[in-house]
């Protein structure tokens, strides 16, 4: 290594040929600029930073700072490994005018040359970024070796980064002339010739080189590359280091070296980059639903990264349909996508993996997949890649079977749900005995809890209370009405046999053992052992089916099975939306805050919105003012209101009625109420408008 010398001759112009135009210059306390010279006694390249001289006092601070700086230095210099990484300093020469700090030729500052490679779309492709990361690789070495000795770099940035060729791997870390060391305290912040303000600092050092990062791959702009998401966290973890955790330049260098490999196996330019762009169906409900209700389904931008860096993991495979259609594996989901061209394919719809999907023909994709926001940026990025552009239909040539259809997991959800519904009422299956007593009523029936081992061993299985204990429990809580009946039989389904109904009266000790006193409306013989359970409600059988038969008929709606499952997921079609939407809550409704939030959130557009409180909150309040916003936003929309029974319909009716005018109609299917003999008005008015258009040929009617 060359020794550091002063050198006091009467012109720096004698000595050097200096190019015209300055490379860098940096305007503060220490004004500074780069240029590139050639030496008139031996004909080398130097590179030469520049110091304007003042005339007074500071010109002897500053001749302070850059030798304190070069001393510290200098044992980092000293390993060939620093000098592949380091610009090296030689000398520190002045004249009357300036001081110069004379450093080996390293190339020009990426500052000009990284952003025009931007622009030009060449760190699009994973195999020009081997070559950029390889050279971050460099500066990180750089950087960790400054670390090692103490030293604080302090203005890493793209003036101070050089390379002799665009691609070239050969990037060097400069402006180590105005280092500091960490024992420096009296530095303050004009003590840095390169940095004008802000602390300095290792962990800066690494904040400063994202920095620099973010701007040669021009992130911000147009054109910026889709990176894969190994990338992106290396960007991340530099611009923000943490702070409790082990992060210097081994750590550092380890990370990026995986950055490397991984860009290795994903593919260079040669093999092409796949780009896709998602259906708006898709966008809508199939991507959120990725997400598992963790991104709103109306954050496009954070789904679409979602998904990118679910393209973007290890083990992607594909399966090849047919010639226009093919299906991208990942460990999450399911892509189905439509080649709309040679060079561009739509994600028509996506699930989440199953563990029976089809997997047969499947290939490995060394690829690497860009994800674009609609067909417009897709074409554009095709054009920006040129040949590095990989067709879809070279995967479609092998076409191979498709397996089986995969349903939604909220749809087997569903069946399940149903199932444990039934299996549920198996355990409020008693086992009991008809008591003979004397001077008992005809309408009265008394029952034993009887011993059923395996029974109450299947209740302790499901951490249940054994049956006789579970009984009493239930019947302490009991309203006394018809709600019990017994069966021979402990299956579920009672057949066509008529049962008695059972309503519960009380209990006593009989022979040392409590016995359940009911009433009954048809007589039940002494010393049958019978099941005791609850009575189903008249339809029970007909509504258990009507359930099913939705669920069947839900299999192939995939936007309400995961609206169901989580309604923000899918977010509301924007035509629907424009169809029929309320207003701003009425001013004069007095709401209070909770349901004002609840109308907002209906308003934002969620599929299904769920406003649950007890009785008397104003549920059905806020509903009407709901249907009263709706019909005067669109007067000639349809709005449909379902309830559990029928009293809370008449209910809605009433408050319907104090909100719309007079000749809005309401059509409703609802019979008369149990609790009460009066007719319904909203069966009335049912009644006269199918009467009404009775005589039109070719419609029955039935009231």
């Amino acid at each position: 290594m060359a020794k550091y010398k002063q050198s006091n001759r009467a012109s720096l112009e004698a000595r050097f040929d200096f190019a015209e135009d300055s490379l860098a210059r940096i305007e503060g306390l220490w004004d500074s600029h780069l240029r590139l010279a050639t030496g008139y006694d031996d004909g080398e390249p130097y590179l030469v930073r520049l110091f304007r001289k003042s005339g007074t006092t500071l010109d002897d601070d500053l001749k302070a700072i850059i030798a304190r700086g070069l001393r510290r230095i200098r044992r980092v210099l000293s390993s060939r490994q620093a000098r592949e990484v380091l610009v090296e300093v030689l000398e520190i020469a002045e004249d009357a005018e300036e001081i110069a700090i004379v450093m080996v030729d390293p190339g020009s500052p990426v500052a000009g040359t990284a952003r025009r490679r931007a622009k030009q779309g060449r760190f699009l492709t994973s195999g020009s970024r081997v070559a950029f990361w390889s050279n971050i690789k460099r500066i990180a070495e750089a950087l960790a070796l400054c670390h090692s000795a103490g030293i604080v770099h302090g203005a890493v940035s793209q003036y101070t980064i050089f390379s002799q060729s665009d691609d070239s791997v050969d990037y060097r870390l400069g402006g180590i002339e105005a280092c500091v060391h960490i024992a420096d305290g009296s530095i303050g912040e004009s003590g840095h010739l390169l940095r004008t303000s802000g602390a300095v600092s290792f962990r800066q050092d690494w904040i400063d080189l994202a920095r620099v990062i973010a701007s040669i791959l021009d992130l911000d702009g147009k054109n910026s590359p889709s990176l894969l998401t190994i990338e992106r966290r290396m960007i991340d973890r530099l611009a923000n280091p943490p702070q409790f955790q082990l992060f210097d330049g081994s750590v550092v260098l380890e990370e990026l070296q995986q950055i490397i490999t991984e860009l290795g196996r994903v593919g260079s330019s040669s093999d092409g980059e796949l780009i896709l762009y998602p259906s708006r169906g898709a966008l809508q409900s199939d991507l959120p639903s990725l997400s598992s209700g963790t991104i709103p389904a109306t954050d496009s931008v954070a789904i679409a990264q979602f998904v990118t860096e679910d393209l973007l993991s290890a083990g992607v495979r594909l399966v090849p349909e047919d010639q226009d259609n093919v299906r991208i594996l990942t460990d999450l989901a399911v892509y189905n996508v439509k080649i709309v061209s040679d060079t561009v394919g739509m994600i028509k719809n996506a699930h989440k993996r199953h563990a029976n999907d089809w997997m047969l023909g499947a290939k490995d994709i060394i690829n690497r997949i860009h994800l674009s926001r609609n067909r417009a940026s897709a074409e554009q990025r095709v054009q920006n890649l040129g040949p590095g552009v990989k067709r879809w239909r070279d995967f479609s040539a092998n076409v191979c079977t498709s397996g089986p259809v995969n349903d939604e997991p909220m749809w087997f959800a569903l069946i399940l749900l149903e199932a444990f519904t039934l299996l549920r009422e198996q355990f409020r299956l008693y086992p009991v005995e008809v008591l003979s007593l004397p001077n008992t009523e005809q309408d009265v029936v008394w029952l034993l809890s009887r011993d059923d081992a395996p029974r109450d061993q299947q209740r302790e299985t499901m951490k249940l209370r054994p049956a006789a204990e579970a009984l009493r429990r239930e019947l302490r809580y009991d309203d006394g009405k018809a709600n019990w009946t017994v069966s021979k039989s402990s299956n579920l389904a009672t057949g066509g046999e008529r049962l008695p109904e059972l309503s519960y009266e009380g209990r006593d000790f009989i022979n040392g053992k409590v016995a359940f006193a009911f009433t009954t409306n048809i007589t039940v013989p002494a010393g049958q052992f019978l099941y005791l359970r609850p009575r189903k409600d008249k339809g029970a059988d007909r509504a258990i089916r009507r359930r099913l038969q939705n669920i069947v008929a839900a299999r192939s709606n995939l936007e309400l099975l995961r609206a169901l499952d989580d309604p923000t997921q899918v977010a509301m079609d924007e035509a629907l939306r424009a169809i029929a939407a309320p207003g701003a809550p009425p001013a004069d409704a007095e709401m209070d805050p909770s349901k004002v939030e609840a109308w907002t959130s209906i308003v934002a557009g969620r599929s299904i919105n769920v406003v649950v409180g007890p009785p008397g909150v104003g549920k059905t309040f806020l509903i009407s003012h709901l249907i009263k916003s709706i019909l005067g936003q669109t007067p000639d929309a349809r709005v449909l209101v379902s309830a559990q029974n029928h009293e809370t319909l008449i209910h809605m009716e009433e408050e319907l009625r104090k909100f719309l005018p007079e000749e809005s109609t309401i059509v409703v299917r609802v019979e008369r109420s149990r609790v009460g003999e009066e007719e319904s008005t909203l069966r009335r008015d049912t009644v006269g408008l199918l009467r009404s258009i009775e005589q039109v040929p070719g419609i029955w009617t039935m009231c």
